[in-house]
């Protein structure tokens, strides 16, 4: 039989019998192999690796050298599905929450929060989070018709809001929207984006960063005390925009990492409000320091990712917490892979993750789902 002819679809059972009586050659290995990691959504069974093993271990009478080749080849092919294991693994906990996500939007296409623990005023941030989800999920095609619903109501005007409510669901959508904008492009978007993005400088503060503010509609009324807490994600919205095209929006941001590097003290901590400031810990402000201020130095930056990852062996950690530390331990391949492994650990039999103990930013099991799922999708560079 031609090697390079044969049309193989290797079973494991065959796989076994075919060790047994040394009929696996060069050639049937490297196409079996193909196979096997062109297939994203297999998963495969967690007992090849050891039926391999026990096959190798077998005394046969005239053990040949083809037969030795093919056990060390097996044995690296199962050393590549073990290495593909986490990704598929994440991919399936990720398809599974949304799944439940999806099921949880609402006619009018948003999210609301207070159906599953959440407060209703943050519907509009909860939907712009949920939004980055499926679209970061690669399955852009199986959740069309929910991105559309969500675009839909996040373009629409928000109705009056106070607070650390408008601070954080007002810069969400524009982030949301931004990242929509790159996948699936448009005049009116674009149009739109330019207005949210020309608010959102509006309302930075001189010294370049923002608060909670208090506003009537879209009357901004006068600068509020800014805290890092909230200025990292018109940091990363700004970030996301220049990436985009938006380049007159440089010196914004540069004026707000400047100050979030103020915010940094000599032993490596983000402080809240000020350096030292740190009124509910330090763990989620280490993160937050080390996603917003890529260009410190490195000397500080080690100091920060040092922190973090001592501070990460502390217990009640949340999904809000959990998303800023992935994506701040991007280049740190084994606390990103520590920090997967217990959202996998925590994920609920439905597909969500419950929230933490403050709701995980009043979002509730809502946020807590679409954070977990774009946590797990983060990825080493």
């Amino acid at each position: 039989m031609n090697d390079e002819q044969e049309n193989l679809d290797w079973t494991e059972d065959e796989l076994a019998a075919a060790l047994d009586h040394g009929q696996v050659g060069h050639t049937d290995l490297r196409r079996l192999i193909d196979q096997l990691r062109s297939d994203p959504d297999e998963v495969h069974s967690e007992q090849l690796t050891q039926r391999i093993l026990d096959t190798r271990d077998r005394r046969v009478p005239r053990p040949s050298p083809l037969l030795a080749l093919a056990a060390m080849l097996l044995l690296l092919l199962c050393g590549v599905l073990v290495l593909e294991r986490g990704p598929k693994e994440h991919q399936l906990a990720i398809d599974e929450g949304l799944e439940w996500l999806v099921a949880q939007q609402e006619t009018g296409g948003h999210w609301d929060p207070s159906r599953t623990g959440g407060h209703r005023a943050y519907s509009r941030g909860v939907t712009a989070i949920a939004l980055m989800a499926l679209l970061d999920s690669g399955r852009t095609n199986r959740f069309a018709a929910a991105i559309e619903a969500a675009r839909d109501y996040l373009v629409q005007a928000p109705s009056a809001s106070y607070g650390q409510a408008f601070s954080y669901n007002e810069c969400l959508a524009t982030l949301a929207l931004l990242e929509l904008y790159e996948w699936q492009p448009g005049e009116a978007l674009e149009t739109h984006i330019d207005e949210a993005l020309a608010q959102l400088v509006e309302r930075q503060n001189a010294n370049g960063g923002w608060g909670y503010e208090a506003v009537d509609g879209f009357a901004y009324q006068g600068a509020a005390p800014a805290n890092s807490s909230i200025t990292v994600w018109p940091l990363l919205t700004l970030e996301q925009a220049v990436h985009q095209g938006w380049t007159h929006l440089e010196a914004p941001l540069l004026r707000a990492r400047n100050w979030m590097a103020l915010q940094v003290d000599d032993a490596g901590y983000l402080g809240y409000r000020r350096p030292g400031d740190h009124p509910k810990g330090t763990r989620t402000l280490l993160a937050i320091g080390l996603l917003g201020l890529p260009q410190l130095p490195e000397r500080t930056r080690e100091q920060i990712l040092g922190n973090l990852v001592n501070a990460e062996a502390q217990a009640g950690a949340d999904t809000y917490h959990a998303y800023l530390a992935a994506r701040a331990f991007r280049q740190s391949p084994g606390p990103l892979a520590r920090l997967q492994r217990g959202l996998l650990a925590s994920q609920a039999a439905d597909g969500s993750w419950s929230p933490g103990q403050h709701g995980d930013g009043t979002g509730g099991r809502m946020v807590a789902t679409a954070l977990a799922s774009l946590s797990l999708g983060v990825q080493e560079p």
